[in-house]
Protein backbone atom coordinates (compact mmCIF):
# COMPACT_ATOMS: atom_id res chain seq x y z
CA UNK A 1 0.00 0.00 0.00
CA UNK A 2 1.06 3.28 -0.93
CA UNK A 3 1.25 6.66 1.49
CA UNK A 4 0.94 9.44 -0.85
CA UNK A 5 2.01 13.14 -0.20
CA UNK A 6 2.01 16.11 -2.18
CA UNK A 7 4.81 18.76 -3.00
CA UNK A 8 5.35 21.30 -4.89
CA UNK A 9 1.77 22.72 -4.67
CA UNK A 10 0.36 26.05 -6.23
CA UNK A 11 -2.67 27.06 -6.24
CA UNK A 12 -4.64 29.84 -8.22
CA UNK A 13 -8.50 30.91 -8.15
CA UNK A 14 -9.72 32.82 -11.11
CA UNK A 15 -12.76 33.55 -13.07
CA UNK A 16 -12.68 32.65 -17.23
CA UNK A 17 -14.40 35.63 -19.35
CA UNK A 18 -18.34 34.15 -19.39
CA UNK A 19 -21.81 35.67 -18.97
CA UNK A 20 -22.45 33.06 -16.09
CA UNK A 21 -19.88 34.02 -13.50
CA UNK A 22 -20.84 31.22 -11.14
CA UNK A 23 -20.35 28.30 -13.88
CA UNK A 24 -16.87 29.91 -15.19
CA UNK A 25 -15.10 30.07 -11.56
CA UNK A 26 -11.61 27.97 -11.70
CA UNK A 27 -9.47 26.96 -8.72
CA UNK A 28 -5.80 26.03 -10.76
CA UNK A 29 -4.27 23.37 -8.56
CA UNK A 30 -1.10 21.75 -9.24
CA UNK A 31 0.86 19.43 -7.54
CA UNK A 32 3.26 16.33 -7.43
CA UNK A 33 2.32 12.68 -5.69
CA UNK A 34 5.01 10.73 -4.27
CA UNK A 35 4.75 7.28 -2.61
CA UNK A 36 6.09 6.41 0.68
CA UNK A 37 9.54 6.07 -0.18
CA UNK A 38 9.12 10.24 -2.10
CA UNK A 39 9.74 7.69 -5.13
CA UNK A 40 7.04 9.99 -8.27
CA UNK A 41 4.52 8.31 -9.20
CA UNK A 42 4.04 6.53 -12.79
CA UNK A 43 3.33 8.76 -15.35
CA UNK A 44 -0.32 7.93 -16.76
CA UNK A 45 -4.34 8.98 -16.23
CA UNK A 46 -5.34 9.27 -13.05
CA UNK A 47 -8.95 9.24 -11.41
CA UNK A 48 -8.33 11.57 -8.84
CA UNK A 49 -11.14 12.50 -6.10
CA UNK A 50 -11.00 16.57 -5.03
CA UNK A 51 -12.85 17.54 -2.19
CA UNK A 52 -12.91 20.75 -0.17
CA UNK A 53 -13.59 20.94 3.41
CA UNK A 54 -13.90 23.80 5.88
CA UNK A 55 -11.70 22.15 8.74
CA UNK A 56 -8.62 20.03 8.90
CA UNK A 57 -10.13 17.36 10.28
CA UNK A 58 -13.46 15.60 10.40
CA UNK A 59 -15.33 18.66 9.44
CA UNK A 60 -18.40 19.83 6.15
CA UNK A 61 -17.34 18.59 3.30
CA UNK A 62 -17.81 21.88 1.19
CA UNK A 63 -17.24 21.10 -2.45
CA UNK A 64 -16.34 17.81 -4.80
CA UNK A 65 -15.45 16.69 -7.76
CA UNK A 66 -13.74 13.48 -9.51
CA UNK A 67 -12.31 13.81 -12.42
CA UNK A 68 -9.43 11.98 -14.80
CA UNK A 69 -6.28 14.41 -14.71
CA UNK A 70 -2.85 13.14 -16.42
CA UNK A 71 0.42 12.77 -14.24
CA UNK A 72 3.86 13.11 -15.63
CA UNK A 73 6.87 11.78 -13.45
CA UNK A 74 4.00 12.53 -10.18
CA UNK A 75 3.74 15.97 -11.79
CA UNK A 76 0.24 17.09 -12.48
CA UNK A 77 -2.04 20.03 -12.79
CA UNK A 78 -5.86 20.49 -13.05
CA UNK A 79 -8.32 23.25 -13.27
CA UNK A 80 -11.03 22.47 -10.58
CA UNK A 81 -14.63 24.04 -11.84
CA UNK A 82 -18.49 24.04 -11.37
CA UNK A 83 -18.52 22.37 -15.38
CA UNK A 84 -15.17 19.71 -14.64
CA UNK A 85 -15.53 15.93 -13.58
CA UNK A 86 -18.18 14.18 -11.74
CA UNK A 87 -19.71 16.34 -8.33
CA UNK A 88 -19.78 14.09 -5.29
CA UNK A 89 -22.65 13.44 -3.67
CA UNK A 90 -23.00 15.41 0.49
CA UNK A 91 -21.14 18.46 -0.68
CA UNK A 92 -22.82 21.34 0.97
CA UNK A 93 -22.17 23.50 -1.88
CA UNK A 94 -22.53 22.51 -5.66
CA UNK A 95 -20.30 26.04 -7.00
CA UNK A 96 -16.25 25.75 -6.09
CA UNK A 97 -16.66 29.94 -5.66
CA UNK A 98 -19.00 29.45 -2.46
CA UNK A 99 -16.83 27.26 -0.78
CA UNK A 100 -13.99 29.67 -1.27
CA UNK A 101 -16.81 32.25 0.94
CA UNK A 102 -15.95 30.84 4.11
CA UNK A 103 -12.86 31.81 6.78
CA UNK A 104 -10.87 28.70 6.07
CA UNK A 105 -10.90 25.74 3.47
CA UNK A 106 -8.73 22.91 3.13
CA UNK A 107 -8.48 20.46 0.07
CA UNK A 108 -7.88 16.85 0.02
CA UNK A 109 -6.72 14.26 -2.88
CA UNK A 110 -8.30 10.63 -3.08
CA UNK A 111 -7.18 8.08 -6.14
CA UNK A 112 -10.38 6.61 -7.53
CA UNK A 113 -8.71 4.43 -10.27
CA UNK A 114 -5.06 4.39 -11.73
CA UNK A 115 -3.64 4.57 -15.21
CA UNK A 116 -4.98 0.80 -15.84
CA UNK A 117 -8.12 1.35 -14.49
CA UNK A 118 -7.93 -0.39 -11.89
CA UNK A 119 -9.34 0.59 -8.11
CA UNK A 120 -5.71 1.64 -5.73
CA UNK A 121 -5.00 -0.79 -3.18
CA UNK A 122 -6.01 2.05 -0.91
CA UNK A 123 -8.83 4.96 -1.80
CA UNK A 124 -7.68 6.99 1.56
CA UNK A 125 -7.00 10.38 0.86
CA UNK A 126 -3.97 12.15 1.19
CA UNK A 127 -3.08 13.73 4.57
CA UNK A 128 -3.15 15.89 6.49
CA UNK A 129 -5.31 17.95 4.18
CA UNK A 130 -3.56 21.47 2.55
CA UNK A 131 -4.76 24.66 4.19
CA UNK A 132 -5.81 27.22 0.72
CA UNK A 133 -4.94 30.54 1.98
CA UNK A 134 -6.70 33.66 1.01
CA UNK A 135 -4.01 34.33 -1.53
CA UNK A 136 -5.16 31.15 -3.50
CA UNK A 137 -8.06 32.99 -4.92
CA UNK A 138 -7.06 36.58 -4.61
CA UNK A 139 -6.89 37.09 -8.26
CA UNK A 140 -10.25 36.48 -8.58
CA UNK A 141 -11.73 39.72 -11.04
CA UNK A 142 -13.14 43.01 -9.29
CA UNK A 143 -16.89 42.02 -10.91
CA UNK A 144 -16.57 38.38 -9.49
CA UNK A 145 -15.79 39.26 -6.21
CA UNK A 146 -18.21 42.27 -5.39
CA UNK A 147 -21.20 40.57 -7.57
CA UNK A 148 -22.11 37.12 -8.85
CA UNK A 149 -22.84 37.48 -12.06
CA UNK A 150 -23.94 40.85 -11.79
CA UNK A 151 -26.05 40.34 -8.91
CA UNK A 152 -24.05 41.55 -5.04
CA UNK A 153 -25.26 40.04 -1.69
CA UNK A 154 -28.24 41.34 -0.51
CA UNK A 155 -30.46 42.19 -3.23
CA UNK A 156 -33.89 41.06 -2.83
CA UNK A 157 -36.14 40.18 -6.41
CA UNK A 158 -39.35 38.78 -6.99
CA UNK A 159 -39.16 35.12 -7.74
CA UNK A 160 -42.56 32.88 -9.50
CA UNK A 161 -41.11 29.97 -8.56
CA UNK A 162 -41.60 27.47 -5.38
CA UNK A 163 -38.12 27.03 -4.47
CA UNK A 164 -35.36 29.59 -4.62
CA UNK A 165 -32.31 29.29 -7.42
CA UNK A 166 -28.53 28.41 -5.98
CA UNK A 167 -27.18 31.23 -4.33
CA UNK A 168 -30.12 32.95 -3.05
CA UNK A 169 -32.41 32.41 -0.09
CA UNK A 170 -36.44 32.58 0.75
CA UNK A 171 -37.07 36.09 2.62
CA UNK A 172 -39.24 34.34 5.24
CA UNK A 173 -37.02 35.31 8.25
CA UNK A 174 -35.17 32.59 8.94
CA UNK A 175 -32.08 33.12 11.43
CA UNK A 176 -28.34 32.48 10.00
CA UNK A 177 -25.17 31.75 11.38
CA UNK A 178 -22.83 34.70 10.78
CA UNK A 179 -20.28 32.43 9.35
CA UNK A 180 -21.93 30.20 7.53
CA UNK A 181 -23.31 34.02 5.54
CA UNK A 182 -20.36 36.13 5.21
CA UNK A 183 -20.95 38.18 2.50
CA UNK A 184 -25.04 38.18 3.27
CA UNK A 185 -24.36 39.68 6.48
CA UNK A 186 -21.75 41.94 6.00
CA UNK A 187 -24.33 43.15 3.81
CA UNK A 188 -27.73 43.53 5.81
CA UNK A 189 -26.52 42.96 9.43
CA UNK A 190 -28.85 42.35 11.95
CA UNK A 191 -31.23 45.14 10.73
CA UNK A 192 -33.90 42.61 10.43
CA UNK A 193 -33.62 41.14 13.98
CA UNK A 194 -31.21 38.84 16.02
CA UNK A 195 -31.15 36.68 18.58
CA UNK A 196 -27.38 36.06 19.40
CA UNK A 197 -23.92 37.63 18.60
CA UNK A 198 -23.56 34.69 16.33
CA UNK A 199 -26.78 34.80 14.03
CA UNK A 200 -28.79 37.07 12.38
CA UNK A 201 -32.67 37.22 10.45
CA UNK A 202 -33.10 37.13 6.88
CA UNK A 203 -35.65 40.09 5.61
CA UNK A 204 -39.58 38.46 6.03
CA UNK A 205 -41.86 39.71 3.14
CA UNK A 206 -44.19 37.24 3.55
CA UNK A 207 -47.76 39.03 2.77
CA UNK A 208 -45.76 42.65 2.72
CA UNK A 209 -45.54 44.98 0.20
CA UNK A 210 -42.04 46.73 0.05
CA UNK A 211 -41.30 50.67 0.64
CA UNK A 212 -38.10 52.72 -0.09
CA UNK A 213 -36.28 54.54 2.73
CA UNK A 214 -37.55 57.59 3.38
CA UNK A 215 -34.49 59.65 2.87
CA UNK A 216 -31.67 57.06 3.16
CA UNK A 217 -29.04 59.84 2.57
CA UNK A 218 -30.18 60.71 6.63
CA UNK A 219 -32.32 63.68 5.46
CA UNK A 220 -36.46 63.02 5.59
CA UNK A 221 -38.17 63.38 2.95
CA UNK A 222 -41.76 63.12 4.43
CA UNK A 223 -42.85 60.42 1.98
CA UNK A 224 -43.87 58.82 5.26
CA UNK A 225 -44.54 61.09 8.00
CA UNK A 226 -44.60 58.50 10.44
CA UNK A 227 -41.43 57.18 9.83
CA UNK A 228 -40.05 57.84 13.34
CA UNK A 229 -42.87 55.08 15.01
CA UNK A 230 -42.07 52.30 12.43
CA UNK A 231 -41.01 49.15 14.76
CA UNK A 232 -38.73 46.25 14.13
CA UNK A 233 -39.77 43.42 12.29
CA UNK A 234 -38.31 40.67 14.99
CA UNK A 235 -36.49 41.31 17.93
CA UNK A 236 -33.30 42.73 17.34
CA UNK A 237 -34.12 44.51 14.29
CA UNK A 238 -33.94 47.72 13.36
CA UNK A 239 -36.65 50.58 14.28
CA UNK A 240 -37.59 54.20 13.65
CA UNK A 241 -36.52 55.78 9.87
CA UNK A 242 -33.79 52.83 8.64
CA UNK A 243 -33.39 49.83 6.89
CA UNK A 244 -35.31 46.79 7.69
CA UNK A 245 -38.12 48.33 9.61
CA UNK A 246 -42.23 47.75 9.66
CA UNK A 247 -45.04 49.43 9.96
CA UNK A 248 -48.85 47.68 10.66
CA UNK A 249 -51.15 48.65 8.03
CA UNK A 250 -53.36 51.99 8.69
CA UNK A 251 -55.60 54.62 7.16
CA UNK A 252 -54.60 58.65 6.63
CA UNK A 253 -56.81 60.48 9.95
CA UNK A 254 -59.87 62.02 8.16
CA UNK A 255 -63.32 62.93 8.64
CA UNK A 256 -66.62 62.02 6.35
CA UNK A 257 -69.67 64.46 5.62
CA UNK A 258 -73.41 63.28 5.31
CA UNK A 259 -75.97 65.56 3.76
CA UNK A 260 -79.68 65.38 4.94
CA UNK A 261 -83.11 66.93 3.99
CA UNK A 262 -84.72 66.11 7.11
CA UNK A 263 -86.30 68.65 9.78
CA UNK A 264 -84.10 70.82 11.26
CA UNK A 265 -82.37 70.44 14.92
CA UNK A 266 -82.70 72.80 17.05
CA UNK A 267 -80.04 75.02 17.00
CA UNK A 268 -77.62 76.39 14.57
CA UNK A 269 -74.43 73.77 15.80
CA UNK A 270 -73.68 71.48 19.05
CA UNK A 271 -72.73 68.11 19.55
CA UNK A 272 -75.20 65.10 20.39
CA UNK A 273 -73.83 62.56 22.22
CA UNK A 274 -75.09 58.63 20.28
CA UNK A 275 -74.29 55.28 21.75
CA UNK A 276 -70.95 55.73 19.91
CA UNK A 277 -69.54 58.66 20.75
CA UNK A 278 -69.95 61.97 19.50
CA UNK A 279 -71.72 63.54 16.49
CA UNK A 280 -70.73 66.77 15.72
CA UNK A 281 -73.21 69.00 13.13
CA UNK A 282 -74.05 72.31 11.84
CA UNK A 283 -77.13 73.01 10.04
CA UNK A 284 -77.06 75.02 7.05
CA UNK A 285 -79.14 76.96 4.68
CA UNK A 286 -79.76 76.75 1.28
CA UNK A 287 -77.32 80.18 0.89
CA UNK A 288 -74.72 79.18 3.27
CA UNK A 289 -75.55 80.52 6.35
CA UNK A 290 -76.08 78.86 9.76
CA UNK A 291 -79.67 78.05 10.39
CA UNK A 292 -82.61 77.36 8.13
CA UNK A 293 -84.61 74.10 6.22
CA UNK A 294 -84.48 72.18 4.62
CA UNK A 295 -80.44 71.84 3.99
CA UNK A 296 -78.67 70.22 6.91
CA UNK A 297 -74.88 68.72 7.14
CA UNK A 298 -73.32 66.61 9.76
CA UNK A 299 -69.80 66.17 10.30
CA UNK A 300 -68.36 63.58 12.33
CA UNK A 301 -66.17 63.68 14.87
CA UNK A 302 -64.40 61.48 17.55
CA UNK A 303 -66.07 58.60 17.05
CA UNK A 304 -63.45 55.82 17.64
CA UNK A 305 -66.32 52.74 17.66
CA UNK A 306 -68.32 51.46 14.85
CA UNK A 307 -71.97 52.71 14.52
CA UNK A 308 -74.85 50.35 15.84
CA UNK A 309 -78.02 52.60 15.01
CA UNK A 310 -78.82 53.54 10.83
CA UNK A 311 -74.82 51.89 10.12
CA UNK A 312 -74.54 51.29 6.41
CA UNK A 313 -74.24 47.86 5.10
CA UNK A 314 -70.60 46.54 5.72
CA UNK A 315 -68.77 45.23 2.48
CA UNK A 316 -65.23 44.80 1.37
CA UNK A 317 -62.35 42.74 2.90
CA UNK A 318 -60.29 42.35 6.06
CA UNK A 319 -57.75 45.09 4.80
CA UNK A 320 -57.43 47.46 2.37
CA UNK A 321 -55.59 46.69 -1.25
CA UNK A 322 -54.05 47.26 -4.41
CA UNK A 323 -55.06 44.36 -6.93
CA UNK A 324 -51.90 42.09 -6.67
CA UNK A 325 -50.13 39.06 -7.38
CA UNK A 326 -48.33 36.58 -5.41
CA UNK A 327 -44.52 36.09 -5.74
CA UNK A 328 -41.58 34.75 -3.44
CA UNK A 329 -39.38 37.53 -2.52
CA UNK A 330 -35.97 36.18 -2.33
CA UNK A 331 -32.48 37.49 -0.88
CA UNK A 332 -29.13 36.90 -2.51
CA UNK A 333 -25.88 35.43 -0.28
Amino acid sequence: MHALSITSLFLLFFTLPSFNLKASEVFNYSGKLRNESSVAFESGQYELGFRIWDSQSDGQLLWGRTLPVQVLDGSFNVLLGNDSGNPISGTRFNYIGDAFSLPETYIEISIVALPNGAAPSSTSAIFPRQRIASTAYSFRSESAESADNGVPPGLVSPFAGASPPEGWLLCNGQELNRIDYPELFATIGTAHGTSSETTFNLPDYRGLFLRGVDGPDGTNSDRDPDSATRIAIAPGGNTGNTLGSVQDDSFKAHRHFIASTQAPISGDDGDLVTQAGTLVWRRVNSNGGLGGFPDLAYEFGGNDEEATVGEASLSGSNETRPKNAYVNYIIKY
